[in-house]
């Protein structure tokens, strides 16, 4: 801050001081200056230089260099640089370090009564053709039951990304079963039950067996909320579900998944080429929060 102090002093070249010749309104007494007389005006002005005091808020929200604290301007420097690494490793990460090119992976999809359906993904032609092998895998019995053979899938290609369904039929209803395919994934579903034929059962035995549990998801985005220190693919939610799965805290019959799979504009669209779009769509499977 700097303030400004003036003084004016007015100073005759005779040293005889003009008589006072008339009266102003207020009283005052004026002093008429008589023409072709000079006179001396000597001006003085001092100039007083005081520190601001530093916006220590203003410094470290907005980013503004503070000149009169060195330790303000550097933890601002500070902050924003890492929340500019922070901005770029939540955006760039995923795509630098997990391209997600030699993905391969089998997930269950939609199950019946008597049906199922199994996703394949293997872009290693050299894997092909693959089989599913499937047989009942009893909970509460130490019966081994013969593993069967699922026709042949003899060709994958990058117009489907390598991916396609295998539907597996003539299933038990109610029934665990366990898969294996040649290109070593194993898994697990359970069939759904037969509908009930309300004609032919009391009113309780259609309460009792009328009771199911299902769970239900919606939107899924690696590192939501953000932590720096999570897997780049990291997905909270399917975190604590595989958790509680588990331990048995719940045993769902099936689970309706309602929101949006890819998120690929959040927090920035990347491209628009469909291999790119592929890839984001990748990151699930992949992800260590949904293991196969």
């Amino acid at each position: 801050m700097v303030a400004k102090q003036s003084e004016v002093k007015l100073t005759e070249v005779d040293a005889v001081t003009p008589p006072v010749t008339a009266v102003d309104k207020g009283g005052m007494g004026v002093t008429p200056l008589e023409p072709g007389k000079p006179i001396a005006i000597e001006a003085t002005q001092t100039i007083i230089k005081r520190k601001n005091r530093p916006n220590k808020l203003s410094s470290l929200l907005f980013g503004i260099p503070e000149p009169n604290s060195k330790l303000l301007t550097l933890a601002s420097l500070f902050i924003n640089t890492l929340l500019v690494g922070f901005t770029t490793d939540m955006i760039y990460r995923s795509e630098l370090f997990y391209p997600a090119t030699e993905l391969s992976f089998a997930r269950t999809g939609y199950v019946s009564q008597t049906d199922a359906k199994i996703l394949l993904r293997e872009p290693d032609a050299s894997k092909l053709p693959l089989y599913i092998y499937y047989r009942i895998e009893p909970e509460e019995s130490d019966i081994e039951y013969p593993w069967i053979q699922s026709p042949p899938l003899d060709q994958l290609t990058a117009a489907t990304d390598y991916a396609l369904p295998v539907q597996i039929r003539n299933l038990h209803p109610s029934t665990k079963y366990r898969y294996r395919t040649s290109n070593n994934h194993t898994g697990t579903f359970h069939t759904a039950p037969l509908k009930l034929n309300s004609l032919d059962m009391t009113l309780g035995e259609i309460a009792r067996k009328s009771k199911f549990t299902f769970l239900t998801s919606s939107c899924v985005k690696a590192r939501v909320p953000y932590n720096p220190f999570d897997h780049s693919l990291h997905i909270r939610g399917f975190k604590i579900l595989g958790d509680l799965l588990r331990k048995k805290v719940i045993v769902p019959d099936f689970m309706m998944f309602l929101g949006d799979f890819i998120y690929i504009d959040v927090p920035k669209r990347p491209a628009r080429d469909t291999p790119i779009v592929e890839g984001y769509r990748k990151y699930v499977p992949l992800s260590p929060s949904t293991p196969g």
